[in-house]
């Protein structure tokens, strides 16, 4: 059988007209037969747009002033599909945002929350995030997992989407501490259904709930955080234009007097009214999915999970920063691109993040506590 996201076949790339373009800063690695045809795309062997290897293979070079890849023309156009057409560009180019994981008897088709064009779906779409099935067989590489981890998932983006009266923020933490305990127990054979339970929910957010932080100290904290992961990747070509402008948004918050608890309560209340909210539910769903893979290796769902909630934090408390910058005002293309963002940061190098995230274990804003400050 084969599952996907309900706008999977909708989906197609805006090209010159996309917001953020995928053409740029990533790691993206040719094999032999692709780097021979880049080298000669145009005639006489060029080897500028590329980072040879020894052993035969290459990486697409970036440009130093943006990021962007060196096939790109002036317009924003990928020269090697204009030349040749769409085939002819490297397998990675050609299927991202898709790919697609295959276990058991299952396939499963994925849109990544890196590209501006998924997230407006998950905006713009429908109430809620669903899925759908088609009947086919998988392919590739198949792995067998466990039915309690796939039930875990299952539970998991249950719970997101359950009609409770606890708001996200509380959701992705509680989320984050089920996953942690399944990690903790899984050798007593703790099942997802007895973990997903409706009393230890409502304990988990009743530990939660009242807890009152002052707002200062809480924007106090993003500030800091939002400059040690700019830091961990300012000097890598977009990112470097992109933490440039966040940081600008960071100077507010020497502003004492503009940071209050009115303001902060007024921000939450856009967010709320202007569909903000199920968009981030509809994003943390569309993780949960695609990072299967990493949700499927029992060793790392807590780790996944709390990259979300790392990944949520962060969007959120930018998004803040540009609403008061902006007047109390948010455009629906600077969420979807600081979300696409973020996510294009760290969900497509979760490894580097964990790694991040563990080199930095002793910062109180990676713990329980500092999380919870946050996401008041």
């Amino acid at each position: 059988m084969i599952l996907k996201p309900w706008f999977y076949d909708k989906f197609h790339c805006t090209g010159d007209a996309c917001t953020y373009t995928c053409c740029m800063d990533w790691g993206i690695t040719l094999d032999h037969e692709e780097t021979e045809r880049h080298l000669f795309a145009f005639g006489e062997r060029n080897e500028e747009p590329l980072i040879l290897n020894s052993d035969g293979t290459s990486k697409l070079r970036f440009r130093e002033n943006d990021g962007k890849c060196r096939f790109l023309d002036d317009r924003g156009l990928c020269r090697l599909v204009l030349t040749h057409g769409e085939e002819f560009i490297c397998h990675t180019c050609h299927v991202f945002p898709r790919f697609e994981t295959s276990y058991n008897d299952m396939r499963e088709l994925h849109l990544s929350n890196a590209c501006p064009e998924v997230l407006r779906f998950l905006y713009e779409g429908q109430e809620r995030m669903y899925f759908v099935d088609d009947d086919g067989m998988p392919d590739g590489n198949v792995f067998e997992v466990s039915e309690d981890i796939v039930r875990l998932r299952e539970r998991f983006i249950d719970f997101l989407q359950m009609s409770l009266p606890i708001p996200l923020p509380y959701r992705l933490f509680i989320l984050q501490k089920l996953s942690g305990e399944y990690d903790r127990t899984k050798d007593a054979k703790k099942t997802a259904s007895d973990l997903v339970d409706q009393r230890l929910i409502a304990d988990l957010f009743k530990s939660v709930a009242f807890i009152r932080i002052p707002v200062e100290k809480t924007l106090n904290m993003h500030y800091q955080l939002v400059r040690d992961i700019g830091c961990y990747k300012k000097n890598i070509g977009a990112y470097r234009t992109y933490i440039k402008r966040i940081e600008s948004k960071l100077s507010l918050l020497t502003n004492a007097d503009k940071i209050t608890v009115k303001k902060y309560d007024q921000y939450q209340k856009f967010m709320l009214e202007n569909g903000y909210e199920r968009f981030f539910e509809n994003f943390s769903v569309n993780y949960i999915f695609t990072h299967a893979e990493y949700m499927f290796d029992e060793d790392r769902i807590d780790s996944t999970i709390r990259t979300l909630l790392l990944e949520y934090v962060l969007i959120r408390s930018v998004l803040f920063l540009i609403w008061m910058e902006q007047d109390s005002s948010l455009s629906l293309s600077d969420v979807l691109n600081i979300s696409a963002f973020y996510a294009r940061m760290f969900e497509h190098g979760l490894h580097g993040t964990e790694g991040f995230v563990a080199n930095n274990k002793d910062n109180p804003w990676f713990s329980d506590s500092g999380f919870l400050i946050m996401l008041k």
